[in-house]
């Protein structure tokens, strides 16, 4: 059974939040995708994923998920066999179980903040340290309002205009909203 936090948060905010995590636990990041390699796009650090906090899909389902999980494990890929026969291979929880899924909040073009995720799917992975740790740092910039953790700098924003959204194209009425 998988443990989620959801979250608006800005690009500072993760980048603070994510940069003590590491300090306290050395973690990388790795891009869940399924491409042509298999050698997933990892990342050492929080700081050298670009656009980190911005997206060109107004969907959390079309965000860019993250695995992340302690350097000392390596992410590894399976292999996808397609229709055309051709292989791709699948970074993902099935590949890496022991990493945790991380979708950041993010914006999108300059009119909303997409719903960010943390996720782990099993208390008793390896991950699960890592998840706690950043499930505390949003819990501790942040208030809760209709189940999702709000912080002060993504309130600013809604009150500039931005939605606050899982998808820029529901309603506004699903807009978490004071």
């Amino acid at each position: 059974m998988s443990t989620l936090i959801e979250f608006f948060v800005t690009h500072d905010e993760l980048i603070g939040i994510l940069t003590t995590v590491e300090n306290k636990c050395p973690v990388h990041y790795a891009v869940a995708d399924v491409v042509p390699s298999k050698h997933p796009q990892v990342y050492e650090s929080v700081v050298d994923i670009p656009k980190l906090s911005v997206t060109s899909h107004g969907d959390y389902n079309h965000t860019t998920t993250y695995l992340i999980q302690q350097r000392s494990q390596s992410f590894a890929s399976r292999k996808i066999k397609r229709d055309d026969g051709t292989v791709w291979y699948a970074t993902d929880w099935e590949s890496c179980p022991g990493s945790m899924s991380f979708q950041p909040s993010a914006i999108f073009k300059r009119k909303a903040i997409i719903l960010g995720r943390a996720a782990v799917e099993d208390r008793e992975a390896d991950s699960y340290p890592i998840y706690k740790l950043i499930a505390s740092g949003i819990r501790s910039i942040t208030k809760k309002e209709c189940g999702v953790f709000v912080s002060q700098a993504a309130d600013s924003l809604r009150k500039a205009g931005y939605r606050l959204t899982r998808n820029v194209k529901s309603p506004s009425k699903y807009d978490i909203t004071q």
